[in-house]
């Protein structure tokens, strides 16, 4: 009967892969073995360095697989990436191998030397939990073919700034050494945080796919983290809760992934919700107010509408718009960072308080803060905005573990102040080959000369706000007279860590309204950046925070009315997470009709908007070395613009006008590139046109529909173009009554 119960959980897991491997079958088919072999790719690096991240996480349900899954992707991709740096190996698929062999080699290296000593558990730490696993497993899976399956109706990477992020890939892809060559300015390096969007490249590689489907692959593998990820830190901080049973954990965790995914603001239950409701009942005459569910992150400057424009985005908005962008991504390594912190505080928790003599040693040399410390580095490369409040939340965590552990405010001081040099140091060695590259795009701090509106902070946050101040009403209670160390003594650990990282997140949403970072943005747009990247990690701690809080006031309410204002904030949550479905809707189609879907590949959207540029383009990638210098038109931001060296992965001369204002931080030079560029479309002057070909370095000059819509009106002249090198392709454009040309300038 026994060995019954125990097959049970491994029973349904099995029966379910197999369900969800047979709808992969035949929702994907022919892409079917690239979804599978990227999935599998996960598991594998995952699986291999479990076991020494079962040493960090000792005390969690799952002893840390969910974060496995993290470093299995990171170590080795951070060790190619270095080593490509340096100069040491070129990034491609056997090289990516090697340095996922290297590290796991190391690791079982430490594992087998650790298993040799006197009194060690073996060379697995402790016994692994299958059923904590599998379910975990399942649930990551079920999200990733999910979004696959989301992605199939609009799969394009198009709108918005995705063909930014696909460039990115494409390039990075192809690059040798990094750091990688600028694909829309020609003869420079990018200037940008993009090591986010190379861990997935770097998934790409060893999956053995191509970016082509890697993109939309990316983006699912994001969706299932940002489902995990909460669930797993809300799972663990409800498990630290006194009196907590096994199912509160599941449904904090289920809670906490949902909202992470589905959830919007409280401005959309207000305004796409409850006010239609109210229009109908009151019967209100005119035209009932329409919803655009970029409403809910415009929504301070936009409405009313203002000399203020800000962006307050949030999970469910980015796994819709299906942006790969750093803030995105960087979500990965910023959770994983907050869990390693959170058991940290079990760990030292359970500690005996009368052993001081190892307080230093235990406090620098943890592996767990030293590899936070290291993670504050990948920030660093992948979304900068991340170091600065990580730093902070990092620091409240320790100094507040620190106050309880140490004997006197000096020692405790020192503690804290040596763990933020650590952190520092740590961050720069890490970071060192990407900031040797790297010119920041900000240029200081500077005093706002706008602020948000009262009630729109209250829509906006009013509710996640009353939930923190109930729960900090509640901690207070009956802890009167007691001094502030006797106080953070008395704490459990999921309320010490709840209530700093809340005062962290809720200072997030006050910053903007007195300070912002300066970059090319002024005017309207001056806080736009600063309010848009704090806010996202204010809603991201959010996630977490409602599915801890919201199972503990329904089911353990401790103070009379608890369990009520719980029901009815989980009522609005459940109201607030028809926020996906119903923008999904509106931009990927009808998703329940099946028959509709297309395909995962990104680049298939450019053959219906421009087929004879996307033939041209094939015959580009399959021709012509990857990097080389594809002349085509200037950009404007969030079109189709320099098409060619995102999908052909070429480099042009200058691409999409204010990105690269913003990472190269000159606008003149920007604009003398694109004056250039015009010059060699439309100029008659051969000695002028070959100049300046010579001065970028162009290789090959391509015409096509963009190109005619640029200039054509300027005086282009493809004869003379042609004149200048030899025609290497050519195909008749129905759509447009034109012809396409590549050029090979001589």
């Amino acid at each position: 009967m026994e060995r019954f119960k125990k097959a049970i959980g491994p029973g349904i897991s099995a029966v379910l892969f197999l369900a969800m491997f047979i709808f992969a079958y035949v929702t994907f088919g022919n892409e079917f073995s690239k979804v599978i072999s990227w999935y599998l790719a996960m598991l594998l690096t995952g699986a291999l360095i479990y076991p020494a991240v079962m040493m960090l996480f000792p005390d969690f349900t799952d002893r840390g697989w969910v974060f496995s899954k993290v470093f299995g992707i990171l170590a080795p991709g951070y060790l190619m990436w270095l080593l490509s740096s340096l100069h040491i190996l070129k990034f491609n698929f056997a090289a990516s191998w090697i340095c996922v062999i290297i590290t796991q080699a190391a690791i079982f290296a430490f594992l087998y030397k650790r298993s040799r000593k006197k009194g060690s558990s073996g060379f697995i730490p402790a016994k692994i939990p299958v059923n904590a696993i599998l379910l975990r497993e399942v649930i990551f899976f079920a999200s990733f073919l999910f979004f696959c399956y989301f992605r199939c109706f609009r799969p394009g990477a198009f709108g918005q700034e995705k063909m930014m992020d696909y460039g990115f890939m494409h390039r990075m892809f192809y690059t040798d050494y990094f750091p990688p060559e600028d694909f829309w300015y020609a003869g420079e390096k990018i200037n940008y945080y993009y090591f986010g969007q190379y861990i997935f490249t770097f998934i790409t590689r060893i999956s053995g796919n191509k970016v082509d489907i890697g993109y939309n692959l990316s983006m699912a593998t994001a969706f299932a983290f940002y489902m995990m990820l909460p669930f797993e830190l809300a799972f663990e901080l409800t498990g630290c809760a006194r009196n907590a049973k096994n199912w509160h954990k599941h449904a904090a965790g289920f809670t906490a992934g949902c909202i992470s995914l589905f959830s919007a603001n409280m401005q959309y239950v207000i305004y796409g919700k409850i006010a239609p409701v109210i229009w109908d009942i009151l019967q209100i005459e005119g035209e009932k107010p329409s919803y655009w569910y970029s409403n809910a992150s415009r929504y301070i400057g936009e409405f009313p509408e203002v000399e203020d424009k800000t962006a307050i985005e949030f999970g469910a908005y980015s796994m819709v718009t299906g942006d790969l962008h750093a803030h995105v991504v960087n979500q990965l390594f910023v959770m994983t960072f907050l869990g390693l912190l959170l058991a940290y505080m079990i760990t030292r928790s359970k500690e005996r308080r009368d052993d001081k003599k190892n307080i230093w040693k235990i406090s620098l040399l943890e592996p767990r803060i030293i590899i936070c410390a290291l993670l504050m580095g990948i920030f660093s490369m992948c979304n900068s905005w991340d170091v600065a409040i990580y730093y902070v939340v990092a620091g409240a965590l320790l100094l507040a573990v620190n106050i309880v552990r140490c004997r006197k405010p000096l020692e405790t001081a020192g503690v804290t102040a040596a763990q933020g040099i650590l952190f520092i140091a740590a961050m720069f060695l890490l970071s060192l080959p990407f900031m040797l590259q790297f010119k920041p795009m900000a240029s200081g701090i500077a005093r706002v000369s706008r602020r948000s509106l009262f009630y729109q902070l209250v829509v906006l946050w009013g509710l996640p706000f009353g939930m923190f101040t109930a729960f900090f009403v509640n901690l207070f209670k009956g802890k009167k007279g007691l001094k502030f160390k006797g106080f953070m003594e008395s704490l459990s650990v999921d309320e010490m860590y709840f209530m700093l990282t809340g005062l962290c997140a809720f200072g997030l949403v006050l910053i903007p309204e007195f300070i912002y970072l300066k970059d090319i943005y002024a005017g309207a747009y001056e806080r736009f950046n600063t309010m848009f990247k704090l806010t996202y990690q204010t809603n991201s701690m959010l996630a977490v925070f409602f599915g801890y809080i919201l199972i503990r006031f329904i089911f353990r309410p401790e103070m009379q009315g608890q369990r009520k204002w719980g029901i009815i904030c989980f009522i609005l949550q459940l109201v607030s997470c028809t926020y996906f479905f119903n923008y999904a809707k509106a931009w990927y189609g009808d998703y329940t009709k099946y028959s509709e879907r297309e395909s995962l590949t990104a680049d298939h959207f450019v053959e219906r908007e421009a087929p004879a540029d996307m033939e041209a383009i094939r015959w580009i990638e399959s021709s012509i070395a990857p990097g080389a210098v594809v002349l085509e038109s200037q950009g404007s931001g969030y079109s189709l613009d320099d098409r060619v060296s995102v999908f052909a992965a070429t480099r042009t001369v200058i691409g999409w006008h204010t990105h690269e204002w913003l990472w190269h931080d000159s606008l003149d030079a920007v604009r003398d590139r694109e004056a250039d560029v015009k010059k060699i479309y439309t100029s008659d002057n051969v000695n002028e046109v070959k100049m300046l070909l010579e001065k970028y370095d162009v290789e090959y000059i391509f015409v096509g529909s963009r190109e005619y819509e640029w200039y054509r009106e300027e005086g282009m002249d493809t004869d003379f173009l042609c004149s200048l090198g030899h025609v290497v392709f050519t195909v008749e454009d129905d759509l447009y009554n034109e012809t396409v040309y590549v050029i090979d300038v001589d």
